[in-house]
């Protein structure tokens, strides 16, 4: 949980202008990160289930784009809690076709 000390002020600062700066992580994790630090509020942690897809909307500054980006949890089953987040790029119609 090293560097999270640092992470709260900039969560709030972010949140304050934009919505979708979150931390996407199991329940027992969430738990863990609330009750550790006391300031980050509940609202900048977002449940991830495992294997349910959480699909989240991403600004890339450089292209100014939106794009959405789809994050499945799966267990890690090292330890209570523990999730693997596998990415998946959403990309929109229209500009990409799979090609059999």
């Amino acid at each position: 949980m090293k560097g999270l000390e640092e992470l709260v002020p900039l969560l709030r600062r972010k949140n304050s202008v934009r919505v979708n700066n979150r931390i996407y992580c199991s329940i027992v994790s969430k738990a863990f990160l609330v009750r550790r630090h006391p300031n980050l509020d509940e609202r900048f942690v977002r449940d991830l289930f495992p294997n349910e897809a959480v699909v989240v909307d991403v600004f890339d500054k450089r292209k100014a784009v939106m794009y959405k980006l789809r994050i499945t949890g799966i267990p890690a089953n090292h330890c209570p809690g523990s999730i693997m987040s596998v990415p998946k790029l959403c990309i929109p119609d229209g500009t990409f076709k799979l090609r059999a």
